[in-house]
């Protein structure tokens, strides 16, 4: 008799076939996309800010840009 095996803390990309691999990569892919779409929202907002402090200047239209962009990223967390 075999003794059964411990579960791992993480799923590893051959259990799930070539189809789960496929939508685990893309998953994975989404979610930096996503990281990196809110990491641009926080430059593009202290750009604004430190703009509008010390030159007068400012992003036109940059609070619609950043809630439209930060509805476009937040779901690309869930898996």
């Amino acid at each position: 008799m075999q003794e059964p095996k411990p579960p791992t803390p993480f799923a590893l990309k051959d259990s799930f076939g070539p189809g789960g691999s496929f939508l685990l990569s893309l998953s994975r892919l989404m979610a930096i996309i996503g990281g990196l779409i809110f990491v641009g929202l926080v430059l593009m907002s202290v750009d604004s800010i430190l703009g509008r402090k010390t030159v007068g200047f400012v992003v036109p239209g940059g609070v619609e840009v950043l809630q439209m962009l930060a509805a476009c990223a937040s779901p690309s967390f869930f898996p």
